[in-house]
Protein backbone atom coordinates (compact mmCIF):
# COMPACT_ATOMS: atom_id res chain seq x y z
CA UNK A 1 0.00 0.00 0.00
CA UNK A 2 1.39 3.45 -0.85
CA UNK A 3 2.49 5.46 2.14
CA UNK A 4 2.44 9.26 1.88
CA UNK A 5 4.96 10.42 4.43
CA UNK A 6 7.94 11.94 2.67
CA UNK A 7 7.23 15.43 1.37
CA UNK A 8 10.00 14.96 -1.22
CA UNK A 9 8.35 12.06 -3.07
CA UNK A 10 8.37 12.40 -6.84
CA UNK A 11 6.76 9.97 -9.22
CA UNK A 12 7.94 10.27 -12.83
CA UNK A 13 5.22 9.92 -15.46
CA UNK A 14 7.89 9.45 -18.13
CA UNK A 15 11.31 9.21 -16.52
CA UNK A 16 13.09 10.59 -19.56
CA UNK A 17 10.95 13.66 -20.24
CA UNK A 18 8.61 14.61 -17.46
CA UNK A 19 8.29 14.63 -13.69
CA UNK A 20 5.13 15.18 -11.72
CA UNK A 21 4.60 15.33 -7.99
CA UNK A 22 2.71 12.80 -5.95
CA UNK A 23 2.04 9.10 -5.99
CA UNK A 24 0.06 7.76 -8.94
CA UNK A 25 -2.75 5.73 -7.36
CA UNK A 26 -4.50 4.96 -10.66
CA UNK A 27 -3.22 1.36 -10.59
CA UNK A 28 -4.42 0.85 -7.01
CA UNK A 29 -8.06 0.32 -7.95
CA UNK A 30 -8.91 -1.53 -4.73
CA UNK A 31 -7.23 0.97 -2.40
CA UNK A 32 -10.16 2.14 -0.30
CA UNK A 33 -8.33 3.98 2.49
CA UNK A 34 -5.48 6.46 2.72
CA UNK A 35 -3.84 7.47 5.99
CA UNK A 36 -2.26 10.90 5.81
CA UNK A 37 -0.01 11.87 8.68
CA UNK A 38 0.21 15.62 9.03
CA UNK A 39 3.55 16.76 10.39
CA UNK A 40 4.51 20.31 11.26
CA UNK A 41 6.38 20.58 7.94
CA UNK A 42 3.24 19.77 5.93
CA UNK A 43 2.41 23.40 5.22
CA UNK A 44 5.82 25.01 5.71
CA UNK A 45 7.63 23.02 3.01
CA UNK A 46 5.48 24.53 0.25
CA UNK A 47 5.06 21.22 -1.61
CA UNK A 48 3.06 18.81 0.51
CA UNK A 49 -0.36 20.22 -0.35
CA UNK A 50 0.44 20.00 -4.09
CA UNK A 51 1.65 16.42 -3.63
CA UNK A 52 -1.55 15.55 -1.75
CA UNK A 53 -3.68 17.17 -4.47
CA UNK A 54 -1.82 15.29 -7.23
CA UNK A 55 -2.16 11.99 -5.39
CA UNK A 56 -5.90 12.43 -4.83
CA UNK A 57 -6.43 13.32 -8.49
CA UNK A 58 -5.13 9.87 -9.50
CA UNK A 59 -7.22 7.90 -6.98
CA UNK A 60 -9.81 5.91 -8.96
CA UNK A 61 -11.22 3.30 -6.64
CA UNK A 62 -13.74 0.51 -7.32
CA UNK A 63 -14.63 0.18 -3.63
CA UNK A 64 -17.99 1.65 -2.62
CA UNK A 65 -16.32 3.93 -0.07
CA UNK A 66 -13.06 5.89 -0.15
CA UNK A 67 -11.79 6.91 3.26
CA UNK A 68 -9.11 9.45 4.10
CA UNK A 69 -7.76 9.37 7.65
CA UNK A 70 -5.88 12.41 9.00
CA UNK A 71 -3.75 12.61 12.12
CA UNK A 72 -1.18 14.96 13.65
CA UNK A 73 2.14 13.11 13.83
CA UNK A 74 3.49 13.54 16.38
CA UNK A 75 0.63 15.33 18.06
CA UNK A 76 3.06 16.76 20.63
CA UNK A 77 4.52 19.02 17.89
CA UNK A 78 1.25 20.97 17.71
CA UNK A 79 -0.99 23.14 19.79
CA UNK A 80 -4.66 22.38 19.27
CA UNK A 81 -5.17 25.59 17.32
CA UNK A 82 -2.11 24.98 15.12
CA UNK A 83 -3.43 21.55 14.09
CA UNK A 84 -6.93 22.96 13.65
CA UNK A 85 -5.48 25.63 11.32
CA UNK A 86 -3.64 22.94 9.35
CA UNK A 87 -6.92 21.05 8.97
CA UNK A 88 -8.49 24.20 7.46
CA UNK A 89 -5.79 24.20 4.77
CA UNK A 90 -5.98 20.45 4.13
CA UNK A 91 -9.78 20.74 4.18
CA UNK A 92 -9.67 23.12 1.21
CA UNK A 93 -7.69 20.56 -0.80
CA UNK A 94 -10.07 17.73 0.14
CA UNK A 95 -13.17 19.83 -0.55
CA UNK A 96 -11.79 20.79 -3.99
CA UNK A 97 -11.03 17.13 -4.68
CA UNK A 98 -14.54 16.10 -3.72
CA UNK A 99 -16.15 18.73 -5.95
CA UNK A 100 -13.82 18.06 -8.87
CA UNK A 101 -13.69 14.28 -8.88
CA UNK A 102 -16.26 12.01 -10.47
CA UNK A 103 -18.29 9.56 -8.44
CA UNK A 104 -16.30 6.47 -7.46
CA UNK A 105 -16.20 3.70 -10.03
CA UNK A 106 -18.12 0.50 -9.38
CA UNK A 107 -16.68 -3.00 -9.92
CA UNK A 108 -17.58 -2.81 -13.63
CA UNK A 109 -15.61 0.41 -14.06
CA UNK A 110 -18.75 2.54 -14.36
CA UNK A 111 -19.46 5.68 -12.39
CA UNK A 112 -21.24 4.89 -9.16
CA UNK A 113 -23.92 7.17 -7.85
CA UNK A 114 -22.63 10.03 -5.77
CA UNK A 115 -24.29 9.61 -2.43
CA UNK A 116 -23.89 9.73 1.30
CA UNK A 117 -20.95 7.71 2.52
CA UNK A 118 -19.14 7.42 -0.85
CA UNK A 119 -16.20 9.32 0.57
CA UNK A 120 -15.34 9.75 4.23
CA UNK A 121 -12.91 11.84 6.25
CA UNK A 122 -11.74 10.47 9.61
CA UNK A 123 -9.72 12.72 11.90
CA UNK A 124 -7.78 11.01 14.68
CA UNK A 125 -7.29 13.15 17.74
CA UNK A 126 -6.32 12.40 21.31
CA UNK A 127 -7.73 14.89 23.75
CA UNK A 128 -9.86 15.24 26.85
CA UNK A 129 -13.63 14.98 26.62
CA UNK A 130 -14.14 18.66 27.51
CA UNK A 131 -12.58 19.55 24.11
CA UNK A 132 -14.78 17.28 22.00
CA UNK A 133 -17.40 19.93 21.15
CA UNK A 134 -14.65 22.37 20.17
CA UNK A 135 -13.12 19.77 17.82
CA UNK A 136 -16.46 18.88 16.23
CA UNK A 137 -17.30 22.54 15.65
CA UNK A 138 -13.93 23.08 14.03
CA UNK A 139 -14.05 19.92 11.89
CA UNK A 140 -17.46 20.82 10.48
CA UNK A 141 -16.00 24.17 9.42
CA UNK A 142 -12.93 22.54 7.84
CA UNK A 143 -14.92 19.96 5.88
CA UNK A 144 -18.39 21.43 5.20
CA UNK A 145 -19.14 19.09 2.28
CA UNK A 146 -18.26 16.07 4.40
CA UNK A 147 -20.16 17.36 7.46
CA UNK A 148 -23.06 15.00 6.79
CA UNK A 149 -23.94 11.85 8.70
CA UNK A 150 -21.48 9.11 7.81
CA UNK A 151 -19.04 11.31 5.86
CA UNK A 152 -17.10 13.04 8.65
CA UNK A 153 -15.89 10.98 11.57
CA UNK A 154 -13.66 11.74 14.50
CA UNK A 155 -11.74 9.11 16.42
CA UNK A 156 -11.53 10.66 19.85
CA UNK A 157 -9.72 9.20 22.86
CA UNK A 158 -7.79 10.54 25.87
CA UNK A 159 -4.04 10.81 25.18
CA UNK A 160 -2.39 7.53 26.29
CA UNK A 161 1.18 8.91 26.30
CA UNK A 162 3.18 12.13 26.04
CA UNK A 163 3.69 11.91 22.24
CA UNK A 164 -0.08 12.13 21.87
CA UNK A 165 -0.52 15.20 24.07
CA UNK A 166 -0.90 18.66 22.58
CA UNK A 167 1.71 21.30 23.42
CA UNK A 168 -1.08 23.22 25.17
CA UNK A 169 -2.44 20.14 26.98
CA UNK A 170 -3.01 22.14 30.18
CA UNK A 171 -4.96 24.96 28.52
CA UNK A 172 -8.44 25.50 29.94
CA UNK A 173 -11.30 24.13 27.86
CA UNK A 174 -12.97 26.60 25.51
CA UNK A 175 -16.30 28.19 26.23
CA UNK A 176 -18.56 27.16 23.37
CA UNK A 177 -21.53 29.49 22.86
CA UNK A 178 -24.83 27.68 22.95
CA UNK A 179 -27.64 28.40 20.58
CA UNK A 180 -31.06 28.16 21.95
Amino acid sequence: MPFFHDAEMLHPVNPTTEHTMGIDLSLCSTLDRSYIWLGAEFVSDGKSLDILRAMLDTWQCVAPLRQIALAAVPQSDFTRQCFADLLVTVGRVLEDWLRGSPAPLNADGEDGKQGSGRRRIVVYTYDWEVWQTWWWTHLRGCFPTFAKPGELWMSYEPPPNDRLKWQDIHAPPPIIPTTG
